[in-house]
């Protein structure tokens, strides 16, 4: 993430960095910097973020609070 809007991706920026999902980087040149480090040894460092990003996927989230909504 190179920036975080104030309100509610202040949480989804907190969530990604508590859960080793992601870096926020502030700068350009930090911006480049994660990438060299994501990308280094073989990606390892990207491959630790899209396993554990994987595990707070929800892709149905949305259509299964429109079919608890639709039940009420």
């Amino acid at each position: 993430i190179n920036h975080v809007v104030a309100g509610q991706e202040e949480g989804n920026a907190r969530l990604i960095i508590e859960t080793n999902s992601g870096v926020i980087a502030h700068s350009p040149v930090e911006v480049v910097t994660q990438l060299q480090r994501a990308f280094a040894d073989d990606a390892k460092q990207w491959h630790e973020w899209v396993a554990n990003i994987a595990k707070l996927s929800r892709p149905r989230a949305a259509l299964d609070m429109a079919e608890f909504l639709l039940s009420l």
